[in-house]
């Protein structure tokens, strides 16, 4: 059996992302170890930013960095991994362009030069992922680099499994990475400098409430706030953005914003064709899915086999089954999280689904293992075969969800129960559950 180890490929490296690779790493790799002469596995992190941003604390980030200060908010990706070897685990800054999966290579737009997590002491103990060092790309089995049309520095990764944890974006930058983490943190110091002289506040969609003398107008785009959420939640938030001074406009949507000439002002255009004038706008109208690097869906049913790339549904998600594997796109890949169609956007569907893609993706790679171990027509290999059993992936419907509104209060549900305001506090809006970030990006543990 080769020597060189196997591809794992995790495109996405937010809270689904690293929570797939320390799965693999602790619980997958281990089993495979036990079966001899296997081959050996490398797991590739491929992400445009070297940190996690816990955005569940953006709406009183963006407001001042002396509330939850950068590095509280950004966690690095990099310290999570100093335990494994290169030759079990590597970190690539990059973004994906495009997906083979018949030649099963994965296209990455290099941001920097291909990294290894193993640094220097000084630059371990200070976490400076700047202070990385490269490597030569043959410790990457099969790694091809080239040139781009526009100049980009192209590497072409082979891979024996590949999962999709791409995530999703927010409309705006202030609420999700955008590529670096530290354009992320640029679109928040710009955000706080206007906001220090800010007389007007317009928010599109849902999103933080703010204090008087600042006019605030929030508009929802639906009939009531927080329209996943029963109606008499959606009053009581409403109530209480009301008690704080915030205009609350209902079945208003954003069609356009124009920034004056000056560049101190937004000029926004609304669907009952009024412009409102204001010093600053949030746009908090949902995310859209991080899949731009795959080919529009074909119209018609979802074709099983042959295609090409993964099919997108209408919004742009990928497509999976209950097992999360990815109809039509071959053998042993899966998508989580945002990206996938399963999910409705919350992080409780991040984590129920990974102990599903855990368990499915061994089971694909014990199958792998065993067709090289037997012939594929003798009864070992069906036996083998037939002993492997998939988990499927449900959703809880009855989830919890913390809104915080006030600075000690709020509206929320938990496992289908409403809960008092000091409840949404204490499990939230307290500490944004900023001390259990290093212990999720570090563990991959549910926040």
């Amino acid at each position: 059996m080769s020597q060189k180890p196997l591809n794992i490929v995790i495109l996405g490296a937010s809270f689904s992302g690293v929570t797939v690779a320390n799965n693999i790493l602790n619980r997958v790799i281990e089993k495979l170890k036990s079966f001899e002469d296997a081959p050996t596995y490398q797991v590739i992190l491929i992400s445009p930013s070297t940190h996690v941003y816990w955005n569940i604390c953006a709406p009183r980030a963006l407001v001042s960095s002396n509330l939850i200060t950068r590095d509280t908010s950004f966690i690095p990706i990099m310290p999570t991994f100093e335990e494994y070897p290169s030759e079990q685990f590597q970190f690539i800054q990059g973004t994906a362009t495009s997906v083979d999966t018949s030649a099963k290579e994965v296209h990455i737009s290099l941001i920097t030069p291909v990294t290894t997590i193993h640094t220097s002491s000084a630059a371990r103990s200070s976490h400076n992922v700047n202070a990385l060092s490269s490597f030569p790309s043959q410790r990457l089995k099969g790694v091809r680099k080239s040139t781009g049309s526009k100049g980009r520095n192209i590497c072409k990764i082979p891979y024996n499994a590949l999962v999709y944890a791409t995530g999703s974006s927010t409309s705006s930058p202030l609420l999700s990475l955008h590529g670096p983490h530290e354009e992320t943190i640029s679109a928040l110091n710009s955000f706080q400098a206007k906001l220090k002289d800010a007389g007007s506040i317009l928010i599109v969609g849902g999103g933080p409430s703010a204090r008087s003398p600042i006019t605030i107008t929030l508009l929802s785009g639906h009939d009531r706030l927080l329209p996943n959420l029963p109606a008499k939640i959606s009053k009581k938030a409403e109530k209480k953005l009301r008690a704080l001074g915030v205009n609350v406009l209902h079945n208003i949507r954003l069609l356009a914003a124009k920034t004056a000439p000056d560049g101190q002002k937004t000029h926004c255009h609304l669907n009952n064709a009024v412009t409102v004038t204001s010093d600053l706008h949030i746009l908090a109208t949902g995310a859209v899915p991080n899949t731009g690097y795959f080919r529009p869906a074909p119209r018609g049913p979802v074709p099983t086999t042959g295609d090409k790339n993964p099919v997108l549904d209408e919004k742009g998600y990928i497509t999976t089954d209950t097992d999360l594997r990815i109809w039509g796109a071959g053998d042993r890949i899966f998508a989580t999280g945002d990206c996938a169609a399963y999910s409705r956007g919350c992080l409780g569907d991040v984590y129920d689904a990974v102990p599903v893609l855990v368990t499915n993706l061994t089971n694909d790679l014990v199958a792998y293992i065993n067709r090289l171990r037997y012939q594929e027509s003798s009864l070992a290999l069906q036996r083998e075969l037939n002993a492997l059993v998939d988990a499927r992936f449900s959703p809880n419907l009855r989830g919890s969800w913390l809104v915080p509104v006030t600075r000690f209060g709020g509206v929320g549900m938990v496992s289908g129960w409403r809960v008092p305001g000091w409840v949404v506090y204490l499990g939230k809006g307290r500490g944004w559950r900023l001390g259990r970030a290093r212990e999720t990006v570090g563990r991959g543990v549910h926040p």
